[in-house]
């Protein structure tokens, strides 16, 4: 039995979280503007339409990607559908429609090129489950650990 597959980590992408949104104040009936990811000295932005009145809700993105090798600019204009669950005590809760799957999702994860989707669809992991038990254990890990998250 072989090593198991490594794959990219959800902390490698840019996320589109409905709880980020919620604290923001963008899910409050209609919302346009953007958001803004700054990673080192690089920084990327997309627009943003959200609208929640009605029975359709949905998030509208509008961004460009750029071809590292040729240069060449893929622009996208897409909907991601919004779903409303109703609570036990009153009220709804949203969810994203992944556009590959169709299953409810509160985060939505940047695939490098092409419409954001859900950790499964992408096949992201997460970094502590590819980490080695004894990796876990060794003091030294835990400091580098904090010392990124402190970063």
């Amino acid at each position: 039995m072989g090593r198991p597959k490594h794959y990219d980590t959800v902390d490698q992408r840019q996320q589109i979280s409905l709880s980020w949104l919620r604290k923001r104040g963008c899910l409050k009936g209609w919302y346009s503007g953007s958001i803004t990811w700054t990673q080192g000295m690089s920084e990327s932005s997309m627009a943003v339409e959200i609208s929640i009145w009605g029975d359709n809700p949905y998030m509208r993105l509008h961004y460009a990607t750029t071809d590292r090798w040729s240069g060449e600019k893929t622009p996208f204009d897409y909907r991601i559908r919004l779903i409303k669950t109703h609570c036990h005590f009153g009220g709804y809760r949203l969810w994203f429609l992944c556009p590959y799957c169709c299953q409810k999702v509160t985060t939505l994860m940047d695939p490098g090129k092409g419409q954001y989707g859900c950790r499964r669809c992408l096949k992201l992991s997460y970094y502590s489950r590819q980490r080695s038990y004894h990796d876990n254990l060794s003091p030294l890990f835990r400091l580098t650990d904090l010392s990124e998250k402190c970063e």
